[in-house]
């Protein structure tokens, strides 16, 4: 008989889960923020190709810390063009954007999943993708003359779970059946 593991980024979610049997939940939250081909590089690579560094480096591996600064391959021309590519990455019909005056092409884009705010608050970058900053964090990037997209916090993350599934499969299969949650949400809704 396979076992059955579930993957979610919310804690609530992990909670309404351990009433059912036999199911183990993995809830990859921060253990994937840092590691290479983690949370971060996976949200960096919806923005564009380039070359890619940690924002804020943890470990003695050159592509492993917080968040990730990408130097895009190709400039993208326009703001707009960049605000669609995070929302088709992201399954998003809206984010939060702040302009910071400047029409040049994005040559540089930086990302910090969930909470990205303090890993973020003195990356130069002509663009800072994160889920959540503060007020004045979002007010000093543009002073800086960052354009800032905020996009909420587990939306940033949770899309990653579809690229985690594949590895786990090829990992425990076929002893273990993996399934990505399906009611595990945002818990902010637009009203």
């Amino acid at each position: 008989t396979a076992r059955t593991m579930r993957l979610c980024f919310s804690l609530a979610h992990v909670s309404f889960l351990k009433g059912e049997k036999r199911v183990a939940i993995y809830c990859p939250h921060t253990a994937m923020d840092v590691v290479s081909d983690g949370v971060n590089d996976w949200l960096v690579d919806g923005m564009g190709e380039g070359y890619t560094i940690p924002v804020e480096k943890t470990t003695d591996n050159p592509k492993e810390g917080f968040g990730r600064k990408r130097l895009l391959s190709t400039p993208v021309e326009t703001l707009e063009e960049m605000i669609g590519r995070v929302k088709s990455h992201l399954g998003l019909s809206h984010v939060q954007v702040a302009r910071c005056g400047r029409t040049d092409a994005i040559r540089t884009v930086a990302v910090c999943a969930g909470a990205g705010g303090k890993v973020l608050e003195s990356v130069e970058a002509d663009l800072l993708v994160t889920g959540e900053m503060s007020h004045h964090d979002i007010l000093a990037a543009v002073e800086r003359g960052s354009h800032v997209i905020v996009c909420g916090h587990s939306n940033t993350e949770r899309g990653f779970l579809h690229a985690l599934k594949p590895r786990l499969d090829a990992l425990f299969q076929p002893s273990v059946e993996i399934s990505v949650s399906e009611v595990d949400a945002d818990p902010l809704i637009t009203a």
